[in-house]
C-alpha cells in the first residue's frame, strides 16, 4: 500500500486537469486512503492524496461537485501511477455515473454526536448475545465527528445489534441513507441490515423488498463457519475507510412505522477490529399527516375547512417542504384552488386551474420545489412529483382562510419560519356542478436546521450576525471564498449581505441583485476569481460569482 495507486482529476471548460479535491469536489463516500508513500521511488504522484492498497472487490465512490460547476462542460480523468519497485494487480472502474441530484427531504437523521461516549441517543436501543459486546457510541473512527456507533468483531461466535427509533415512512420513493466503516476477517464476520414494519418481525432489507442503490452487501458468511448469520449476504471484509450505503425502502414501508436494525455477527475464529456506523439518514419520511378524508364539494369550501396537521419535535428552522396528497379525485381538476398555510402563518397556493375538466381518480400527488415538473394547465393529471403550480393567481379562499396574497410562489417561500404548530390546508372548488375528494387525507415531510439564517420581510436577519471562529490557520489570509447554501427569497433585489473578517476589515457580499424574481435553493459561490457579476435585474442562479453590491452606501 501506498506504491502505486489512482486519483481522479477534472477539467472545466478545457482547462487544465487538477485533483478533484483542489477543484472544490468532496467524497460523499469511497474517498481516497492516504498518500502515496515518500519512498515510492519513481512514482510521478508522489505525496499526493490517492488510491492505494486492495479494495477487496469493487467499492463504491461517490463524488459532490462543487456549485460552481454548474452549467459548465467537464471531463474527468482517473490518472494511475506505479513506482519501480513492486508490482501489484492494477485498477479495474466500471459503472460510471454523472447525476444532477436533486436534493431529497431528509427528516430523520442521526448521527450520534449529542451525547457523550459510550451513550446512544434517546430511542435507540441494542442487543446481543454474551459474551459479545454490544454496540455504543466510539470517538475512535467517525464519519461526523466526534461519534460514529461501534462494535468489536472478537474471536467469539454471537451477535450484536442496534436499532433505530420508530420512524414513520412516506410514499415519495423513500430511502436509508448511512455511512459505515468496517474491518473484519472477510467471510467469517460481517453485518447485515434489517427491518421492522409495524411492529413485525425483523427481515433483512433486501427479503422484505428493498434494494441498495450504493453501497450493497459485498459478500456471503462462510457456511461451516461459528457466525450465526452463517451463508446470509452481508458486509464483510475491509472498507479502507467510511463507505455511504444508500437503499430504496421495499413498498410494503410506505406510509408505514418502520425500525431499523444494523446487526453485527462474529464467528470463533480470529479477533479483528468491528465495524462504525455513522450519519444515519431516513428521507421522505412523514413529519406529520391527517389521514381523514377532505371532502370537496361542487362548489364552495371543502369539508373539513382547513385539514389540519400539528408538527411537533422538529428541530431549528424549515429549509424544504414537502406536501403529500393521497387519492385526490374531481370531475374537474380544473375547479379546485389549495392553499398551505404554515405555523407562522406564511402562505403558498400549491394547486390552481390544472388539469382542466378531466376527471380523475384516486391520485397521488406530490409537490416540492425539487420536482422537475408543474402540474399541466389543461391536459390529464397523472400521479407524480410536481413544483407548486397556479394559473390563475387572484383566487379567493374565503376565513379563517389568512387575507393577503401568497408569501410566494415556491415551498421555499417557508424556509427561515417555524415548522412546528399547526399547518393548515384550505381547498375551494370555485366552480359548480363537479365534485371530488382528497380520501387518503394529505401528509407533510420538513427539513429543519439549527443554522438556518432567517430573513424576514423586512429588518435584520436572524441570527444577526451569524457567526463562525476560525483557528489554528498559519500565516496572512490570501484568498476568501464564501459559500452561501439554500438561498431562497421572494425578492432577492431587497437582501443585503456583509462580511466581517475578524480585523474588522468588511465588504458587501451581494447587495440588490436578482430583481424582483423569487429564487429557492441556490446555492451561491462568492469567489474574486469568478468570471462574472451576479445581475442586477435578471433572475439568480446558482453559480460562483463576484461580490456584487449595485447601491454602494448601504
Amino acid at each position: 500500500m501506498g506504491y502505486d495507486g489512482g486519483v481522479l482529476e477534472i477539467s472545466v471548460n478545457g482547462g487544465a486537469f487538477q485533483d478533484i479535491l483542489a477543484a472544490g469536489a468532496t467524497f460523499a463516500g469511497g474517498g481516497y486512503i492516504q498518500a502515496i508513500n515518500s519512498d515510492a521511488t519513481g512514482n510521478p504522484l508522489l505525496g499526493r492524496q490517492a488510491w492505494t492498497g486492495d479494495s477487496r472487490g469493487y467499492a463504491s465512490t461517490i463524488v459532490h461537485l462543487p456549485a460552481s460547476l454548474a452549467n459548465q462542460t467537464v471531463r474527468f480523468r482517473w490518472l494511475y501511477a506505479t513506482d519501480n519497485t513492486f508490482e501489484g494487480t492494477g485498477w479495474r472502474i466500471d459503472n460510471v455515473k454523472v447525476e444532477d441530484f436533486t436534493p431529497t427531504v431528509v427528516t430523520f437523521s442521526e448521527n450520534f454526536d449529542g451525547v457523550s461516549a459510550p451513550a446512544l441517543p434517546a430511542g435507540w436501543t441494542t442487543e446481543q448475545t454474551e459474551p459479545v459486546r454490544t454496540f455504543a457510541t466510539n470517538t475512535e473512527s467517525a464519519y461526523s465527528a466526534p461519534n460514529a456507533v461501534f462494535t468489536p468483531a472478537l474471536s467469539t461466535a454471537g451477535l450484536a445489534a442496534i436499532i433505530s427509533p420508530t420512524v414513520r415512512i412516506g410514499s415519495n420513493s423513500p430511502k436509508l441513507i448511512f455511512q459505515h466503516h468496517y474491518a473484519v476477517d472477510a467471510g467469517r464476520k460481517g453485518g447485515v441490515l434489517e427491518i421492522s414494519i409495524n411492529g413485525g418481525a425483523f427481515q433483512d432489507i433486501l427479503t422484505a423488498g428493498g434494494n441498495f442503490v450504493h453501497g450493497g452487501y459485498n459478500g456471503v458468511l462462510i457456511g461451516t463457519s461459528s457466525n450465526p448469520l452463517a451463508n446470509r449476504q452481508a458486509w464483510t471484509g475491509i472498507t479502507n475507510g467510511f463507505i455511504i450505503t444508500e437503499v430504496n425502502l421495499p413498498p410494503s414501508a410506505h406510509r408505514q412505522n418502520v425500525r431499523f436494525k444494523w446487526l453485527f455477527a462474529t464467528d470463533n475464529i480470529i479477533l479483528s477490529v468491528g465495524w462504525w456506523i455513522d450519519a444515519v439518514q431516513v428521507t421522505e419520511a412523514i413529519a406529520g399527516e391527517n389521514l381523514n378524508a377532505v371532502s370537496i364539494p361542487a362548489s364552495g369550501i371543502a369539508e373539513p375547512y382547513p385539514s389540519e396537521i400539528q408538527v411537533s419535535n422538529q428541530e431549528g428552522l424549515i429549509t424544504n417542504v414537502q406536501v403529500n396528497l393521497l387519492n385526490f379525485s374531481h370531475s374537474s381538476p380544473d375547479d379546485v384552488d389549495l392553499l398551505l398555510v404554515a405555523p407562522s402563518g406564511r402562505k403558498v397556493v400549491l394547486m390552481s386551474d390544472v388539469g382542466g375538466g378531466n376527471p380523475v381518480s384516486n391520485l397521488s400527488l406530490s409537490f416540492e420545489d425539487a420536482a422537475n415538473a408543474s402540474l399541466p394547465g389543461n391536459a390529464p393529471l397523472v400521479s407524480g412529483n410536481y413544483k407548486p403550480t397556479n394559473f390563475e393567481t387572484a383566487d379567493n379562499f374565503p376565513a379563517p382562510a389568512p387575507s393577503g396574497a401568497p408569501t410566494g410562489n415556491k415551498l421555499s417561500a417557508l424556509n427561515g419560519s417555524e415548522p412546528n404548530g399547526a399547518w393548515q390546508l384550505f381547498l375551494v372548488d370555485d366552480n359548480g356542478n363537479n365534485a371530488g375528494s382528497i380520501s387518503g387525507g394529505w401528509s407533510l415531510s420538513l427539513q429543519t436546521s439549527p443554522d438556518v439564517i432567517a430573513i424576514p420581510a423586512s429588518g435584520t436577519s436572524q441570527p444577526y450576525p451569524s457567526e463562525f471562529n476560525v483557528s489554528g490557520i498559519p500565516g496572512s489570509l490570501s484568498k476568501v471564498t464564501v459559500n452561501i447554501s439554500n438561498f431562497s427569497h421572494t425578492s432577492p433585489d431587497d437582501a443585503d449581505l456583509l462580511l466581517v473578517a475578524p480585523n474588522g476589515r468588511r465588504i458587501v457580499l451581494m447587495s440588490d441583485v436578482g430583481g424582483n424574481t423569487e429564487v429557492g435553493g441556490l446555492n451561491l459561490t462568492l469567489d474574486d476569481a469568478a468570471a462574472g457579476n451576479l445581475p442586477d435585474n435578471e433572475p439568480l442562479a446558482s453559480g460562483t460569482f463576484k461580490p456584487t453590491d449595485f447601491e454602494p452606501g448601504e
